[in-house]
């Protein structure tokens, strides 16, 4: 790592070290102080002020902060972040209730959030063309990920790319997969999904295989799973929540 910031500087490149990989203060201090000796530069959006103020120490006080001005409100965790074309705004993937789809949110004050796909399904945002067209992956409850295209300019459909695993399941019959809400402990909506098995019949009996999230820093999904599809094909109902 400090060969590569020593090639950086040698570039006459600007580095800076973002402070929230630091976990604990005598790490980040003796971290802040080895790097800043090479010319490193910091910065953060990090809550931690005990790692703040070490880092500050390390750095005899001139520790300078960046301003940052939050785009979203939200309560998770936004991904494949990428600029619009126009700089107005940023485009960004953002789990909700077992998908994933694309939203827009605007840099000027009040601008929002506005969605620019919508379905049951898991896509993410890989790349945007300068025409406005996107391309990412997406799945759904009966197929598995494949490559899409789709317009953040306008509402399209979406447009498959690829078809990856066409051969692994030619011939095959999966069990259909059902979304379920019920009540849990005060009050709390809990999601979940049953997988069934090929060709289930309501009448009969099956062995249960219950997959439960411990949560809540990731989401499950109905999205086509090759091993739970396989739980499936050999006789069980499958509970993921």
């Amino acid at each position: 790592f400090f060969e590569f910031l020593d090639w950086l500087r040698g570039e006459k490149k600007k580095v800076f070290v973002d402070l929230k990989f630091f976990d604990i203060p005598e790490t980040v201090a003796r971290a802040v102080k080895s790097l800043a000796e090479r010319g490193a530069d910091f910065c953060t959006v990090h809550g931690n002020q005990a790692i703040m103020e070490a880092a500050a120490k390390a750095k005899n006080g001139q520790l300078r902060g960046l301003a940052v001005t939050a785009l979203t409100s939200l309560d998770r965790d936004p991904g494949s972040v990428r600029w619009s074309l126009d700089g107005t705004g940023v485009f960004f993937a953002l789990g909700d209730q077992g998908t994933s789809n694309v939203q827009f949110a605007a840099l000027k004050s009040g601008g929002g959030t506005r969605k620019v796909t919508e379905g049951n399904q898991m896509l993410s945002l890989t790349s945007i063309a300068r025409n406005g067209s996107a391309v990412g992956v997406r799945a759904n409850l009966e197929n598995p990920a494949d490559v899409v295209r789709f317009s953040v300019a306008k509402t399209q459909p979406l447009v498959q790319l690829t078809n990856v695993n066409a051969d692994v399941l030619q011939g095959i019959r999966t069990g259909k997969t059902e979304e379920v809400w019920y009540a849990s402990t005060g009050g709390a909506r809990i999601q979940g999904w049953i997988l069934k098995p090929p060709g289930f019949d309501p009448a009969k009996k099956y062995p249960l295989i219950m997959e439960i999230h411990g949560g809540p820093h990731a989401m499950y999904n109905g999205s086509f799973n090759f091993a739970l599809k396989n739980f499936a094909a050999n006789g069980y109902v499958v509970l993921i929540t």
